[in-house]
């Protein structure tokens, strides 16, 4: 029978986020969900997701309980805001495909993220809450630094 159900293709891609789902669970790397709203918008939305490499993964661990766990938070934000704002008009069109409510907010979307890996929570319950990125978070510490004493302009 026609017209009974989700269409194919709809059914199609929510076998491929279960698989991806699946997988991202067992690889041991961390995942960053990313999220967007408009900028009088209390909610974020969902709008993609960018998988860990071993390195994020030392960086995650760090922040978890290290010795240096602002440095490591401060290397997860730089390297999601740069995965981020260096891609940022695809990004956007992506939004305000399956957003089309943002459109007029194009210019003034906000974003973030939030880490999932295991025992992340347990560790940092702040974990949980989105860390909204901005552009000064591609400058590493070194570099504010710099610009705070005028060097390097």
């Amino acid at each position: 029978m026609k017209g009974r159900g989700p269409p194919e293709s709809l059914v199609q891609q929510q076998r491929e986020m279960q698989e991806y789902m699946r997988a991202r669970e067992t690889s041991g790397l961390p995942t960053f969900d990313l999220y967007c709203r408009g900028p009088n918008s209390p909610s974020w939305y969902p709008c993609g997701a960018l998988g860990g490499d071993e390195q994020s993964k030392q960086l995650v661990e760090s922040w978890m309980g290290g010795l240096l766990s602002d440095l490591a938070k401060g290397g997860l934000d730089r390297g999601v805001a740069g995965s981020v704002f260096n891609d940022k008009p695809a990004l956007v069109a992506r939004v305000l495909e399956q957003y089309p409510q943002l459109k007029k907010s194009r210019k003034d979307l906000s974003f973030g993220y939030k880490v999932s890996y295991a025992g992340l929570l347990e560790k940092r319950p702040q974990a949980k809450e989105i860390t909204e990125l901005t552009e000064d978070m591609l400058e590493s510490p070194l570099d504010k630094v710099k610009s705070a004493f005028g060097f390097g302009k």
